[in-house]
């Protein structure tokens, strides 16, 4: 420390410049496999009986993490946004739903990019009726700790467990987009 005390201001300015260069560096190939970061996606598609539209944009951890994270929705690979409105009137499970969230996709359980697994944090308004079934609310959850509906949900109100329903939905229509 004596050593960089002598130097001038300028010069410790650049060795501190430097070792955060450093730091960088390694942080932003720390991962394992290395995935690139993903490019700002817009899309919309029309459907018989409805249209899907949604983006997708980068989050930090897909661009500075080699898409590898810290097991934090705080550290995105990614965040979604989707509203989609469709009829089905063909399958077996006719009905109709109404959605529009976000997902924000984030890398955990591993350690700096290895073994980690893609996760989800999501929120959004739902409604969605199919052979007797009828969500109506608004719906949030992850992948770590469950998904709750805030309004009714197959006849009980409040809040309540919805077992995945709203991420399947919001899941469904990225991968119709194309925008996984």
């Amino acid at each position: 420390m004596k050593k960089i005390d002598k130097r001038t201001k300028r010069e410790q300015f650049f060795v501190l410049m430097l070792l955060c260069i450093g730091a960088f560096t390694f942080f932003c190939i720390s991962g394992c496999s290395g995935q690139s970061c993903e490019k700002v996606s817009c899309e919309r598609e029309k459907l018989d009986g409805g249209e899907i539209k949604g983006c997708s944009i980068p989050g930090c951890g897909g661009c500075f993490t080699s898409g590898k994270g810290c097991n934090s929705c705080l550290w995105p690979q990614s965040c979604k946004w989707i509203s989609g409105k469709a009829v089905d009137e063909e399958s077996e499970t006719k009905g109709s739903v109404k959605i529009s969230g976000c997902d924000i996709r984030y890398f955990g359980d591993g350690c700096l990019g290895c073994g980690q697994e893609e996760k989800s944090c999501y929120a959004g308004c739902m409604n969605s009726q199919s052979d007797g079934a009828e969500v109506n609310g608004f719906v949030y959850g992850s992948t770590d700790k469950g998904e709750y509906t805030i309004g009714e949900d197959n006849g009980e109100s409040g809040c309540v467990n919805s077992y995945g329903q709203g991420l399947k939905m919001l899941q469904k229509l990225e991968e119709k987009m194309g925008i996984k």
